[in-house]
């Protein structure tokens, strides 16, 4: 019987799922991903829980909500336990809060005008709402003095959150990545032969 993975609390996860906005996502920022958010509660893959900022910030199952999209898990390895706890309560703290939407148009601008480079966001004032990946950039840079590819917090896209989990000699390793909802299937199909 194979076993399933195992998710800690404050593990990383970038995702790319199938909507409308996420191709939008993806398309301005060239990412295979459009989405992050943190495990809240661990557990096995199937049953842990995450905290992610999606119409407004929400805690729920990791499978409810992203068991057709392709998932990367990433665990911050360098970041003291107990630092990494204060990053999720800092998260935990935005539970109901907006979601971002007009975080959107600096970021656009940037994307389409600017490169990708954060010229707009600088020059606008920051919009109240919070986006998935300025919520934890927000939370790891109080805490833990780490940022999303270098990226001010408000500026951080889940382009960056990725970027930033994939460089070499990262904060982060590499714990799983591939479509969610196939994995469960497989490994539960495997536990019942």
């Amino acid at each position: 019987m194979s076993d399933i993975i195992h998710l800690e609390r404050g593990d990383l996860l970038c995702s790319r799922g199938n909507s409308w906005l996420g191709g939008a996502i993806r398309k301005l920022t060239g990412s295979p991903t459009n989405h992050c958010a943190m495990v809240r509660i661990g557990g096995p893959i199937d049953r842990c829980q995450i905290i992610e900022s999606d119409k407004k910030v929400r805690t729920g199952y990791l499978m409810d909500y992203h068991k057709n999209d392709i998932v990367w898990v990433y665990r911050p390895v360098r970041i003291p336990h107990h630092t990494l706890m204060l990053v999720v309560q800092a998260v935990e703290e935005h539970i109901g809060d907006d979601y971002g939407y007009l975080e959107f148009l600096p970021q656009a601008i940037d994307a389409l005008f600017f490169g990708g480079n954060v010229v707009m966001r600088h020059t606008l004032p920051l919009i109240p709402g919070t986006q998935c990946s300025s919520l934890i950039a927000q939370a790891l840079w109080t805490y833990a003095h780490e940022t999303f590819n270098s990226k001010e917090a408000y500026a951080a896209s889940p382009a960056d959150a990725m970027l930033e989990a994939t460089k070499p000699l990262t904060t982060y390793e590499n714990v799983f990545g591939e479509h969610l909802g196939k994995y469960v299937a497989s490994v539960r199909s495997l536990g019942a032969a």
